[in-house]
């Protein structure tokens, strides 16, 4: 196998606030303001990753699939349940296709649109995780073994099915972290001001987009 040229880019957030209104937010509510700050300027940086590693697997999967679309439409004379249930078809079919070009993998995730949730709520073979604090991207539970993970950037009622194994070749892509999320020294200036920065440094890269394969959920 080829080696792959894997080139390091940096993220970057900073934060800004005045020691007067830190002081305040400790005397009337009881917290520090520099810790919160510090929390949300690591929990964007995670969501600015996440949602970029989602949308390089959803861009790796290319056009929908025509037999990858399916229909929420109930037919004449079949209830709701029975029909979503239809919809675990679709997704053993996307394991067939990878399986059968790869001849080698099976899919095990699936990145979908919000509005994939309700459906999914009415197969007997999925299982929501627990609740837990979301931010952007997130998972969403189990189909059949398939984890599915919900992100934002993602047209609505597309899915995508891929493949993450333990190496190159049996994966989509790679997200290779070269430095964690780091802080810079704390400043202080002579107006009162403050100002603190995280920065990270990774590559993401497509491997293997054969191993993905994208679908619709259509009215």
């Amino acid at each position: 196998m080829k080696a792959i040229p894997l080139i390091a880019k940096a993220r970057r957030i900073a934060v800004y606030y005045s020691q007067i209104a830190a002081f305040q937010a400790k005397t009337d509510y009881g917290f520090d303001l520099g810790d919160q700050l510090s929390e949300k300027a690591v929990g964007q940086l995670m969501y600015e990753i996440d949602t970029e590693v989602c949308g390089t697997l959803i861009d790796a999967a290319g056009e929908v699939d025509p037999d990858l679309v399916w229909s929420k439409t109930q037919p004449v004379g079949v209830n709701k349940r029975d029909h979503y249930e239809g919809f675990a078809e679709v997704i053993g079919l996307a394991k067939q296709k990878i399986y059968d070009k790869t001849k080698r993998f099976a899919p095990n995730y699936m990145i979908a649109s919000s509005s994939i949730l309700p459906i999914l709520g009415f197969i007997s073979g999925y299982t929501a995780a627990p609740a837990s604090n979301i931010n952007g991207p997130y998972f969403a539970g189990t189909l059949d073994g398939i984890k599915i993970y919900i992100t934002p950037n993602i047209e609505a009622g597309k899915f995508a099915i891929g493949v993450n194994g333990d190496d190159f070749m049996s994966s989509v892509a790679v997200y290779a972290p070269y430095m964690p999320v780091v802080p810079t020294q704390l400043l202080g200036y002579a107006d009162g001001g403050m100002s603190q920065g995280w920065s990270t440094m990774y590559d993401l890269k497509v491997l293997n987009p054969d191993l993905i394969v994208a679908g619709k959920i259509v009215a």
